[in-house]
């Protein structure tokens, strides 16, 4: 893994990121750090909500997004890319509005 952060803040919205090298994909560190810091995020009480910023291409991250109960909220463009807006919150009440 290159990388991992927690704590960008777009519109006001946790965001969590990783960077994991070609050679290590298929190897279940991706859903795994991705739980990891969504969980540490809502049990030490950091954040109401994760979002995740993903490509409209990219379909495997948009299926790790899935598979950690993120929820595709909206289609947006971002920096003249379009993007998918995946959403987990800790209250799962209704819809957030970006």
């Amino acid at each position: 893994m290159r990388f991992v952060c927690l704590g960008n803040r777009w519109k006001g919205c946790t965001g969590s990121c990783y960077h994991i090298f070609k050679r290590h994909w298929a190897l279940g560190y991706a859903p795994e750090a991705a739980r990891l810091f969504i969980n540490f995020a809502f049990e030490n009480e950091l954040t109401d909500s994760i979002i995740s910023i993903i490509h409209v291409n990219n379909l495997r991250s948009q299926r790790l997004a899935e598979k950690n109960d993120l929820v595709c909220e909206k289609q947006a463009n971002w920096l003249d890319f379009w993007m998918f807006i995946f959403l987990e919150s800790i209250r799962k009440i209704g819809k957030f509005n970006l």
